[in-house]
Formats: C-alpha cells, sequence, structure tokens
C-alpha cells in the first residue's frame, strides 16, 4: 500500500515500456498499468495493449486472465457501450476456468451496475433479492448498496438512507 498517483507518475513516464516489453513485466504490475491507464481515460491505447495481451493469454495465469477481461469490459462501459460490457462480463462470469477469480465476482458487480445505469431497475431489484440472503456478509452488503443507489436514483431518498445504513452495519 502506497502512494497510487505518486507510483503512476513514475510508471507513466515510462510507458513506452508497457508498449514494448509488457510480456517482461510483472503480471501484477502488468494488470495495475493498465488498468491505471483505462481510469485516466486513455481507451484507445489501452485497449490495443489489452487486445495484444489477450492474444498471448498463455503468458497469463487465470487471475491475470480474468483481470485483462475485466478491464476489457470497463473500456466497453467507459464508453457506455453497454451491451459490449455486458458481454464480456457474462463471458468472465461463464467461462469454467475464470468464474471462481476476484474478477469474475466484480463482473458480476459491474453487470448489476449496468442494469442501474441504463435504468433497469426492477432486472436490478430481482438478482439483489437472492444477493440479500446470500451466505457471504460481503454479498449482502452489495445488495443493500446497490438497492440504496436504485433508492437514490429513484428519488427514494429515505428507502436510499436505510439501505445505506444496513450496507454500514453488515460491514
Amino acid at each position: 500500500l502506497g502512494n497510487e498517483a505518486r507510483a503512476w507518475s513514475l510508471a507513466n513516464e515510462r510507458i513506452h515500456l508497457l508498449r514494448s516489453e509488457w510480456v517482461k513485466l510483472d503480471r501484477d504490475y502488468l494488470v495495475w498499468a493498465l488498468d491505471q491507464l483505462r481510469r485516466r481515460r486513455r481507451l484507445d491505447e489501452v485497449r490495443t495493449l489489452v487486445n495484444e495481451v489477450l492474444l498471448k493469454d498463455d503468458y497469463l495465469t487465470r487471475e491475470h486472465l480474468a483481470a485483462v477481461r475485466l478491464i476489457k469490459a470497463d473500456i466497453y462501459r467507459d464508453e457506455e457501450n453497454y451491451e459490449a460490457a455486458r458481454i464480456e462480463y457474462e463471458s468472465i462470469r461463464q467461462n469454467e476456468a475464470l468464474k471462481t477469480t476476484e474478477a469474475a465476482r466484480q463482473a458480476k458487480a459491474r453487470l448489476l451496475e449496468l442494469m442501474i445505469a441504463i435504468g433497469n431497475y426492477d432486472g436490478a431489484e430481482e438478482v439483489l433479492e437472492r444477493w440479500r440472503t446470500h451466505s457471504q456478509i460481503f454479498m449482502r452488503s452489495q445488495a443493500y448498496y446497490f438497492t440504496a443507489l436504485i433508492g437514490f436514483k429513484r428519488g427514494e431518498y429515505d428507502h436510499a438512507r436505510e439501505s445505506l445504513q444496513t450496507t454500514f452495519e453488515l460491514m
């Protein structure tokens, strides 16, 4: 845990190495750097790199592969290409080799975020109903967080506040 802004500043000075020698880099660093490019909205640049990395997926562990595929889906989401993002997120969740990864868990939450972003609150509520009874506290807290977000977007501020309170209590 350190100063991410400083780390990015140092990495950005040498970003040309990422483009030319990514296969020699530590895989965790590679995933971090790709995600940093995406977060900084350098979408064309990161899309090219992500596609190149995915062509050599045998270089990646399944955790790293899932993380890079999640970045690809996030690029689509950032561009508001929600259908392409949905397909990518679903493919991570449904891939037998990837569905137990951290990225698959994140893809599940991102799918819910997409439903909310396009205004499919009823569909999102159906999913959240199952999450509220999940055995993992994290999933239950996520359910109440997203319920609060939907309540806020609908203008149901008391309901949103109650759901957020439940989220805090669970965590």
